[in-house]
């Protein structure tokens, strides 16, 4: 089971590194998944939107509450991945709109870029872009 994240699929501004590192990992696990289809592995992903920790600096928490992102506790995301797993499924990913933000970017792509002027109007200097 790996952990990746909803921006691995969103590619949100701001976060441009973050969200490859996942969409790689998340592009590995899919590819594990295919590769061992025909054993008793079983390969799954969880891709949880952000998450409420101590890795979360206070930039991060300002920008989410700005930008009207929200933050799930680690006990939702626990139990997301809890069920998950029972129920055997490829993938999952957790929080409205990010599920949605995830199917509709992967049929429209580029079409979506102009929904998230917001969040890149909330970008600060240490996020390397400026508004």
């Amino acid at each position: 089971v790996f952990v990746g994240s909803a921006l691995g699929r969103i590619g949100l501004p701001g976060f441009s590194v973050y969200g490859a590192s996942k969409a790689g990992l998340h592009g590995f696990a899919e590819a594990l998944r295919r590769e061992l289809a025909d054993t008793p592995v079983r390969v799954q992903i969880l891709g949880p939107r952000s998450t409420r920790t101590g890795f979360n600096d206070r930039a991060v928490e300002a920008y989410n509450r700005a930008t009207g992102t929200a933050m799930d506790a680690p006990e939702a995301v626990a139990a997301a991945l809890l069920a998950l797993i029972e129920s055997e499924a490829a993938e999952r990913f957790v929080g409205f709109p990010e599920r949605l933000a995830v199917r509709l970017n992967g049929v429209l792509g580029a079409g979506l870029d102009g929904s998230f002027t917001k969040h890149r109007r909330h970008l600060t200097p240490i996020q390397g872009v400026t508004p």
